[in-house]
């Protein structure tokens, strides 16, 4: 998903997906940003909930994103999903990407993308960490 790139805000309606593949509508109430992160309330069905930003390339879909959201098996997922883990640098580990359908190579690409993001993540976080460990203490 490419989230970043759409501006989310107060009245948008948004789809959250659950575990089983259902997804339910929902409103975004409010819009915070605090410590360089935005977050977002959310009207859900179960209960009103905040969610970061970083949470919506997994399970938070724009109207747009939801109609092209792709439409692969549960358990055709399940088995990409396994391939997808199991990849590693060695190229017989991806040649299972050679021979996807369109709507297979449109989830894996989201994977993808959340995988990325959440390198990412954490390379900022430990530059971060590292440049408040390096900083000269003043006493």
């Amino acid at each position: 998903m490419q989230n970043q790139n759409i501006p989310i805000n107060v009245g948008d309606t948004l789809f959250i997906e659950h575990g089983d593949g259902q997804c339910i509508e929902s409103r975004v109430l409010d819009k915070a940003i605090q410590s360089n992160s935005t977050y977002f309330y959310l009207d859900c069905p179960d209960k009103n909930k905040w969610i970061n930003e970083n949470e919506l390339g997994k399970t938070i879909f724009t109207p747009e994103q939801y109609r092209q959201k792709p439409s692969v098996s549960k358990e055709r997922e399940d088995e990409l999903q396994e391939l997808f883990w199991a990849e590693t640098n060695e190229e017989w580990t991806q040649e299972w990407r050679d021979n996807l359908t369109k709507d297979e190579q449109k989830l894996v690409d989201k994977w993808d993308a959340a995988y990325n993001r959440g390198v990412k993540s954490i390379c900022e976080k430990i530059l971060e960490l590292e440049k408040s460990r390096s900083a000269p203490q003043m006493f």
